[in-house]
C-alpha cells in the first residue's frame, strides 16, 4: 500500500509535485501523520481494506490540504493486492463552512443579547433565534422556543395577526403604529 504505482495529472496538480516526486514521497510523504483523523483513516484502511473520509495532507509548498479520500483494495492478475484511491481537495469548502459557522455564531450572539425584543423565524414561522428581551417582554422565560412554531408559542394569536404574517411572507411591507395583543392569561400588551 505504501508504494505508488500511478498518479494522475490531477493528483500531480493537487500536491504540486511531478510524477517522479510523487513516486518518491509515496503516501506517507503526503499525509500529515500526527493528525488524529489521519491515524483513524490508516487504522480503518488496515482493518477493512477500504476507507472513505477526509484527511489532512501536505502540498509541496507546505500548505495543509483537506482531502476527501475514497479507497478500495482489489487483487491484480498476478495476485498482488492493489489499492485504488480517489482524492478531492475540499480545503476551500471546509474553510467556507468554518467561516459560515463562525458568522452564524456571531449572529446568534447578536440576536440573543440585543437590547430590543428581536426574533428571527423561518418561512414556516418556526423560531430560529430570539433575544433575551423578546423572551422577557413576552414572558417566555427559559422556555425552549428554537424550532417551535410561533403559533404554538403564542396560541392566542388572532387570525388578523396570522393574516399579517402571511402578507409579510408574501413580500408585503406591513407596518402598524400599535396593536392590542391579548394574552391567554388575560393580560394585554400594546405592540
Amino acid at each position: 500500500f505504501r508504494r505508488v504505482l500511478f498518479r494522475s495529472p490531477a493528483a500531480q496538480k493537487l500536491f504540486g509535485r511531478s510524477e517522479p516526486e510523487l513516486q518518491q514521497c509515496g503516501r506517507d510523504g503526503l499525509l500529515i501523520a500526527d493528525d488524529p483523523s489521519t491515524q483513524a483513516a490508516l487504522q480503518e484502511k488496515a482493518r477493512s481494506g477500504q476507507f472513505r473520509g477526509t484527511v489532512p495532507m501536505r502540498h509541496r509548498d507546505g500548505r495543509r490540504l483537506l482531502v476527501e479520500v475514497a479507497t478500495v483494495d482489489f487483487a491484480s492478475e498476478d495476485g498482488k493486492i492493489l489499492t485504488s484511491a480517489v482524492l478531492r481537495n475540499v480545503t476551500e469548502r471546509d474553510s467556507a463552512l468554518a467561516a459560515l459557522r463562525e458568522s452564524e455564531s456571531r449572529l446568534q450572539l447578536f440576536i440573543r443579547y440585543a437590547p430590543v425584543a428581536l426574533a428571527m423565524l423561518d418561512r414556516d414561522m418556526r423560531y430560529v433565534a430570539a433575544s433575551r428581551r423578546w423572551r422577557d417582554d413576552y414572558g417566555l422565560g427559559e422556555r425552549e422556543i428554537i424550532g417551535q412554531s410561533h403559533y404554538a408559542v403564542f396560541p392566542e394569536l388572532s387570525e388578523t395577526w396570522k393574516s399579517v404574517f402571511r402578507r409579510a411572507l408574501a413580500g408585503e411591507v406591513v407596518r402598524a403604529e400599535q396593536d392590542r395583543f391579548e394574552r391567554t392569561d388575560g393580560t394585554v400588551q400594546w405592540l
